[in-house]
């Protein structure tokens, strides 16, 4: 579990760093670029550990299994090309998505080719998973739409809510606050002429200006 679990860390943490360099806005790279440079990373730390596990037999059976490992490898440079692009023209988040509805298809096929057994756990993550692509899409193809521009509000409304109740736990610390310039930020608001109520405390400040 802590393998796999790394895995994906290390595997998220390759698709962000290439939508970086990708779709950064002053340093940019093509797929085929990306590409090259990472491939001889990846074929390193593989082949230092086949080494490590494979022993004194791994030479010979590379010699004799060498039309599969070329094919094998082929079809991978071939997935990474495919990949790169796809961050490039959609995003990591469109690449995972796809990722999800590819695995969701192929867990059908094997259920309606194969008769697989699927449980009920399993179609509502499907039903679940279906459902979160199809919204994510919709917000990205329609975004003036009536029921994403609600969607947007709401999500505002409750950020500047959150954002509001973090600057009322904000302390008063003085007349340091009044100098550097953050007197509109502070939590209290005046009361009356020249009075200023902090709150939480029910002491009130007077103001000489």
């Amino acid at each position: 579990i802590a393998l796999q679990g790394l895995s994906q860390v290390a595997e998220a943490t390759k698709a962000v760093l290439s939508e970086v360099v990708l779709r950064g806005r002053d340093f940019r790279l093509d797929p085929l670029t990306l590409t090259m440079l990472t491939s001889p990373i990846c074929c390193a730390a593989l082949g230092f550990c086949a080494a490590m596990t494979g022993g004194a037999g791994l030479g010979p059976a590379l010699l004799r299994c060498w039309r599969p490992v070329a094919l094998s490898s082929l079809l991978a440079f071939v997935l990474n090309i495919a990949t790169a692009t796809m961050i490039r023209e959609v995003s990591v988040v469109g690449l995972f998505l796809c990722g999800l509805v590819k695995d969701v298809s192929l867990v059908i096929l094997s259920w309606l080719l194969f008769d697989e057994p699927i449980t009920a756990i399993q179609w509502a993550s499907f039903s679940l998973t279906i459902c979160g692509v199809a919204m994510w899409c919709f917000l990205n193809t329609f975004p003036d739409s009536p029921a994403v521009q609600a969607l947007a509000r709401a999500v505002c409304d409750a950020s500047l809510a959150e954002k509001q109740r973090a600057d009322e736990r904000v302390p008063f610390t003085g007349a340091a606050d009044l100098r550097g310039g953050r007197l509109a930020a502070l939590p209290w608001r005046p009361q009356g002429k020249g009075q200023h109520r902090h709150p939480g405390t029910g002491a009130e400040r007077t103001c000489s200006a």
